[in-house]
């Protein structure tokens, strides 16, 4: 079975697409980055599919209750496509504008700042909707900052309605691999909201996974 029925046809979805191709072949020897957010996981002992090696098996709760849940974790991918490689990171929030760039903000300070030459452009590869959706303008507003902080000029390229899966990515949306069948028993940042450290509405920051 495949996944290649369209739900729907967006208008201008052909020459969207060229628009993007023109883009890419412009950008084609600087920085590209795709971003997405990725399936939520609840944490605790919760059942996953796949298989680890061991030497015994893993214990897994009965039933998936979400109320036994300790929090929820929310992975967000960004991944080079000239490099081809990229990272998820992780949240305890919600996938919103904030965190979609405080995501990206924390994977250019970690893997493109540091480098002797940064980049002075980037492009960057998005869906068309959720929290880096083009008509999101807390996420356009939140890029803007960040393209003002780093001094990088960053273009945005939005893919058309129903999709996304032709956004250059290559991190499962589940975070799959070698995630697949771990378990999410606990996450660092559960600690801090345990102290009653304070954040705000948006959720806690990012931390790389």
């Amino acid at each position: 079975m495949r996944k290649n029925i369209t739900i729907k046809q967006a208008q201008g979805r052909s020459e969207q697409f060229e628009r993007i191709a023109a883009v890419r072949k412009e950008y084609e020897s600087e920085l590209i980055l795709s971003i997405d957010g990725k399936k939520k996981e609840y944490l605790g002992e919760f059942y996953r599919k796949g298989s680890v090696y061991g030497q015994q098996a893993v214990g897994a709760f009965d039933h998936d209750f979400n109320s036994e849940a300790k929090g929820l974790l929310c992975p967000y991918g960004v991944y080079d496509v000239g490099a081809k490689q990229g990272c998820i990171l992780l949240g305890e929030s919600r996938q919103t504008a904030d965190f979609a760039v405080d995501s990206l903000k924390l994977y250019l300070q970690r893997y493109v700042l540091n480098q002797a030459a940064a980049p002075q452009r980037l492009l960057l590869f998005c869906d068309g909707g959720g929290s880096n959706g083009s008509a999101n303008r807390l996420f356009k507003y939140n890029l803007q900052r960040l393209a003002d902080a780093t001094g990088i000029h960053i273009r945005v390229a939005h893919y058309p309605p129903y999709c996304s899966k032709y956004n250059p990515r290559r991190i499962p949306p589940e975070g799959g691999g070698p995630l697949t069948p771990l378990l999410f028993p606990y996450h660092p940042l559960l600690a801090r909201r345990k102290a009653g450290k304070h954040h705000s509405g948006s959720g806690t920051p990012p931390t790389e996974g």
